[in-house]
């Protein structure tokens, strides 16, 4: 089983993340933690929220934020948020999504 949980990283969200590595750990999912970037006119500063983006997924996804069993595949992509949601559900093939507030 494979669980795709979409979050924003704010605070309003955590609830969702939780869920999902709750759902990891008792049904022995594999899951994916994913962070779309908005698309940014500057590629220097695109690239710089990408970079950030990827320390708080990374941050969200360890010891002590994070207290389940699952550790969980971390995806940082750019783009048209809900575009990016559809191609990733394409891509992997869930069997579960996980979306916060």
């Amino acid at each position: 089983m494979t669980i795709l949980c979409a979050t924003d990283l704010l605070r309003r969200s955590d609830a969702a993340v939780e869920r999902a590595g709750v759902l990891a750990d008792a049904l022995k999912a594999d899951l994916s933690l994913m962070h779309v970037v908005p698309q940014i006119a500057s590629e220097t500063a695109l690239m710089d929220e990408l970079r950030l983006a990827g320390v708080q997924l990374k941050a969200r996804s360890q010891p002590p934020r994070w207290t389940y069993e699952t550790r969980p595949n971390l995806l940082v992509r750019a783009g048209d948020p809900a575009q990016i949601v559809l191609e990733t559900l394409h891509e992997i093939k869930p069997d579960l999504v996980v979306i916060g507030a």
